[in-house]
């Protein structure tokens, strides 16, 4: 991992991290190599509002996918509401973390739509206007 890092932050590429269990580590590692000047997203980010502010404060941003949906998220809808809209990317993680309502089946790039429709209704924004604030933050982080 710290190789990676170091990879990341020789070469100016984004870094994607999932990261469970173990932040405190990962984070050490990331100021240690100084990895906030390369940013990059927390892929399936389902922390708290106070994990994203540290994450957020390190140049990093929050990968939200189909666990948003789910009835049993808690924290996530208060993060997404919270957090400025620069901080979140959608993303799918098919085959896995499929949303509502298509829980157990394995996902699909296509329920995508389901992840935004609820980031649209938590921040009070259209569709087309979620669309087009997280694709501007994925070019801006990934360099597209």
């Amino acid at each position: 991992f710290v190789a990676m890092v170091q990879l990341a932050c020789a070469t100016g590429k984004p870094l994607l991290i999932h990261c469970r269990k173990g932040l405190d580590r990962v984070l050490e590692l990331l100021r240690r190599e100084r990895a906030q000047r390369v940013g990059g997203i927390f892929h399936a980010f389902s922390g708290s509002l106070e994990t994203a502010r540290i994450l957020l404060d390190n140049g990093f941003v929050l990968g939200i996918g189909g666990a948003l949906t789910w009835s049993s998220a808690r924290r996530l809808p208060e993060v997404v509401r919270a957090v400025p809209a620069e901080a979140l990317v959608l993303e799918s993680d098919a085959p896995f973390m499929s949303p509502t309502p298509y829980r157990g089946q394995a996902n699909r790039a296509a329920w995508l739509r389901l992840v935004a429709e609820q980031v649209a209704t938590l921040r009070g924004w259209s569709l087309e206007e979620t669309a087009q604030v997280t694709t501007a933050n994925a070019r801006r982080i990934l360099q597209f």
